[in-house]
């Protein structure tokens, strides 16, 4: 098991901000539908994510709002969504620096959004290695 700090993802306008990384499948259909067997694939790492801080930056000088949402991996559709923070405003070349220390398994999602203004918005965190192999 490791840990590796590092910036988890930048961005300048609306959309997904970082995901975890989803292992692989852990098995391949066979010929019979009922006796899946193990592939070579299915080796993988199994992740999850401390989310430590969020920066977020108001470049443009004339003031900006923004939204930032959890979206919690189920299936891919429909999964449900947390809403962290609400058209959180920011005056003119503002800067608000979140804690957040947040737990996210993998498929687990933030998104971002902004309603008005020039925005920077940066994710910080560490990625743990939690295990190898087929689940």
């Amino acid at each position: 098991m490791s840990d590796r700090y590092a910036i988890l993802g930048m961005l300048v306008d609306t959309g997904d901000l970082y995901q975890v990384p989803i292992p692989a499948a852990t098995t391949v259909a066979s010929s019979a539908a009922s006796d899946p067997e193990v592939s070579p694939r299915a080796v993988s790492v199994q992740r999850q994510t401390l989310l430590t801080s969020v920066v977020v930056c108001e470049t443009n000088n004339a003031g900006a709002s923004f939204s930032l949402f959890v979206v919690k991996y189920e299936d891919g559709s429909g999964d449900p969504v947390s809403q962290l923070f609400d058209l959180l405003p920011l005056t003119a070349k503002q800067t608000h620096v979140i804690t957040l220390n947040l737990t996210l398994s993998p498929g687990d999602k933030v998104t971002f959004t902004k309603a008005s203004g020039a925005i920077d918005i940066t994710a910080f965190g560490v990625e743990m290695t939690t295990g190898r192999g087929p689940n």
